[in-house]
């Protein structure tokens, strides 16, 4: 979408600057020459292809696919847009979601012919059929303009007479080249470039325009490497140890640099539009992270939150499970997923945000001292280290799960009144006192337990199965499977 934005962007400063032209005219000339009127005429003209393709790039992709199907279905003639959308031109595949780039290429397929499809794509890429390529063959023919789709050459182990086109719409994975010698790569590619084989940057010249990811999982040197400006998918560098000699894409749809142990010269950009792994970082020493953050940042190497500074925003998970205490530790105020902090043994100096959109795991901690839980957790709540309940307090709602595992007592438990996930109580061996919250949306786990007497409050919804002990009483099994009937399982 950023792409057509930009697009929308280009032809509304040209029609900007066609009607100072015409104003200009105007008042040189007046309203009755003939060159204001050839102005003023495609001024009119401009105005109108931009409104039309407002309200083109308004509607739902979905819904402009019913559209051009429907065209299709009629025998009606595409026009630019259409053909540039139904074939991956504007929304490269890489970055569309998968069931509706999955529709787009069913309707390519099901109403477009080979020769039906070079002849669009000749239209649109200003060439001539012959120089459009829909197979693996003709793609390597030579003086191939753009190549529909991807393209797999998984097999090719050397470049040496291989002659790519000059632009391919899908992925290109080349993962059996160990050596960019006599590769001459497209000059923009849709989707994914893989190259995950070469162990060296050198001779390697890049695409300048990446709609996908990028793999260089087996560079172990950045010695040579000049990436594009942009790259619209994820960038894998994990076999990178040093961010020497790096730099790196001003936009980014994610970045893996697994590998690093120090963030030594390494220059991130300000916002990273999916995910961030830095799982091999054992020092934040020197780390500045971008503002902000699209997807999951991955920490995991980190022992110790010292002259750690985290994003402003973070839409997805945040991963920590290497630290083991929470000193210095200033979390963001909101996460978009998941927290993961399963290395805490204390809670001791932990200030959580308000919002966890995701699951919050602190399967670490063995007592709740100091804990002080957000309000809202969207996903799971998981505390299986906790072996009592003392100073405890649950959020009232949870939309995951809540894994108690731990607990041998429900001594001073007070369970939230809506868990919109399971309830995992399976550490315990007495029920007494167990007050069981009004709705449970999954499973409910009480399998160390016995014998259900004083369990005084029973859900009144339970959506999952019921695990209990084989060795309950018979009267109780039986009471429970009137309760839930065809819910009960033993264990």
């Amino acid at each position: 979408m950023a792409s057509i934005c930009k697009e929308l962007l280009k032809d509304l400063k040209e029609l900007d600057a066609w009607r100072q032209f015409c104003i200009s005219l105007l008042v040189k000339e007046g309203m009755e020459s003939d060159a204001a009127k050839k102005a003023v005429r495609e001024f009119d003209t401009l105005a109108e292809e931009l409104r039309d393709a407002t309200v083109f790039y308004r509607q739902p992709f979905n819904e402009r696919l019913d559209d051009i199907e429907r065209k299709m279905e009629d025998k009606k003639p595409l026009d630019r847009r259409e053909c540039r959308l139904l074939y991956g031109v504007d929304w490269y595949p890489g970055r569309l979601k998968y069931e509706e780039d999955k529709r787009r290429k069913e309707i390519v397929e099901k109403w477009r012919s080979d020769e039906e499809k070079k002849q669009d794509l000749a239209i649109e890429f200003d060439t001539t059929p012959n120089r459009i390529s829909v197979t693996e063959e003709e793609a390597l023919s030579g003086n191939i303009r753009y190549h529909y789709d991807e393209l797999y050459l998984k097999d090719t182990a050397s470049a040496k007479g291989v002659t790519l086109p000059e632009e391919i719409g899908g992925d290109l994975v080349l993962i059996g080249l160990t050596s960019a010698e006599e590769l001459t790569l497209p000059e923009e590619i849709g989707g994914s470039l893989l190259l995950s084989g070469l162990t060296s940057a050198k001779g390697l010249t890049l695409p300048r325009k990446i709609g996908g990811g990028l793999y260089l999982n087996g560079l172990t040197s950045a010695k040579g490497l000049t990436l594009p400006r942009k790259i619209g998918g994820h960038l894998w560098l994990d076999g990178l140890t040093s961010a020497k000699k790096l730099t790196l894409p001003e936009e980014i749809g994610g970045l893996f640099l697994s590998g690093l142990t120090s963030a030594e010269g390494l220059t991130l950009p300000e916002e990273v539009g999916g995910g961030l792994n830095l799982s091999g970082l054992t020092s934040a020493e020197g780390l500045i992270l971008p503002r902000k953050i699209g997807g999951t940042l991955v920490l995991n190497g980190l022992t110790s939150a010292e002259e750690l500074t985290l994003p402003e925003e973070i839409a997805g998970d945040l991963v920590l499970r290497g630290l083991t205490s929470a000193e210095e530790l200033t979390l963001p105020e909101e996460i978009g997923g998941d927290l993961v902090l399963s290395g805490l043994t204390s809670a001791k100096g932990l200030t959580l945000p308000e919002e966890i959109g995701g699951d919050l795991v602190l399967s670490g901690l063995t007592s709740a001292k100091g804990l002080t839980l957000p309000e809202e957790i969207g996903g799971d709540l998981v505390l299986r280290g906790l072996t009592s309940a003392e100073e405890l307090t649950l959020p009232e709602e949870i939309g995951g799960s809540l894994l108690l595992s731990g607990l041998t007592s429900a001594e001073g438990l007070e369970l939230p009144r809506k868990i919109g996930g399971g309830l995992v109580l399976s550490g315990l061996t007495s029920a007494e006192g167990l007050i069981l919250p009004r709705k449970i949306g999954g499973t409910l786990v009480l399998n160390g337990l016995t014998s259900t007497q004083g369990i005084t409050d029973w859900s009144s919804k339970i959506g999952g199965v019921i695990y209990v002990n084989e060795a309950l009483p018979g009267n109780e099994k039986a009471a429970l499977e009137k309760r839930y009937p065809g819910k009960v399982r033993y264990e």
